[in-house]
């Protein structure tokens, strides 16, 4: 239904403001294997925003001759609860608290609703120390830092292939589709939850570009002990450029550690994206994941990103 909202005339100059305001986060590194992270934002995307809220969504707005030049957006989402979404301010603006005025007035619209916990609709790339900045500076905490996602990353163009020995009875399987419950079996058993084929057929198989021959179990006399999974990403322009490539749900049954598989796993992912040259690598961890933390380290990845979720109670 939000694709049919008609956009209003200030909707162009709100997509404006926040594209002029996101510039600095486009210019940073890629950390992620797909491509246009940060989008650029249309009237259309603004105003299906807006429609999705309804009643419980607002913006507000610092302006200079009737445009938008520093917005913050709230909604309610819940009892109590509320969200901070897109906020910005143009670059030839900052520094003159006109963010800050916006804020506040959008906090006291969210108090005025009843809610008591805010949080932000997005993460927050830790590489933006204003905009970590400006929310700290309000009051928002970035609460439970060692659970929350942080990107690794691997120079793939200096990373050496190197040979991988299994130890006795383990061998490597490349999945197909009639391994994927085993697959599912072995991520509930290492990761938790209750994870149906379905899952990973709507998660990666339905992707256009996803190839299994990239993704790995480990196999101990008949029964599937580990998995990995290197996770290649294309163009949609051009189907032949590589954009990057992220090493997924590497773990090990408990029963089966101590015996180096899960650096065999992310290794064997490695050497798989090294032939293809699939640059970025990366994956996702927690910080609180202290020895894969070390083995990924080990083999060559590097912390390049906290991807940071703020939140902040209110006083009614």
């Amino acid at each position: 239904m939000s694709h049919d909202v008609t956009p209003e005339p200030r909707d162009a100059l709100i997509a404006s403001t926040l594209n002029a305001a996101w510039q600095a986060a486009r210019s940073l590194p890629r950390v992620v294997a797909f491509l246009d992270e940060i989008s650029i934002l249309t009237a259309q995307a603004v105003a299906a925003r807006r429609h999705r809220g309804g009643d419980d969504h607002a913006w507000f707005c610092d302006e200079v001759a009737g445009e938008p030049v520093a917005l913050v957006e709230v909604g309610v989402t819940g009892e109590g609860r509320g969200e901070l979404g897109w906020f910005g301010t143009h670059p030839d603006y900052r520094r003159q608290g006109r963010a800050s005025e916006c804020l506040r007035r959008a906090l006291a619209w969210l108090r005025e609703r009843g809610v008591r916990e805010v949080q932000t609709a997005d993460f927050v790339d830790s590489r933006l120390s204003d905009a970590c900045g400006f929310l700290e500076a309000h009051g928002f905490q970035w609460r439970d830092s060692d659970q929350q996602n942080m990107v690794m990353q691997i120079d793939l163009a200096a990373y050496t292939p190197r040979p991988i020995t299994l130890p006795p009875g383990y061998s490597f399987v490349t999945l197909t589709t009639a391994l994927v419950p085993a697959w599912c079996a072995v991520k509930d058993a290492v990761f938790g939850g209750k994870t149906e084929a379905e899952w990973f057929e709507q998660t990666f198989g339905r992707r256009w570009d996803f190839d299994p021959t990239g993704w790995f179990l480990l196999e101990h006399q008949g029964e599937m002990v580990g998995i990995s999974g290197a996770d290649i990403f294309r163009d949609p322009a051009d189907p032949s450029r590589l954009t990057g490539c992220q090493i997924e749900y590497v773990g090990v049954l408990t029963e089966h550690r101590g015996k180096r598989l899960g650096e065999a796993l992310v290794a064997h992912c490695l050497n798989y994206a090294k032939a293809l040259d699939a640059r970025p690598c990366q994956l996702i961890t927690q910080p609180f994941r202290i020895p894969a933390v070390t083995l990924y380290e080990s083999l060559g990845f590097r912390i390049v990103r906290h991807n940071r979720t703020y939140s902040l109670t209110l006083q009614l």
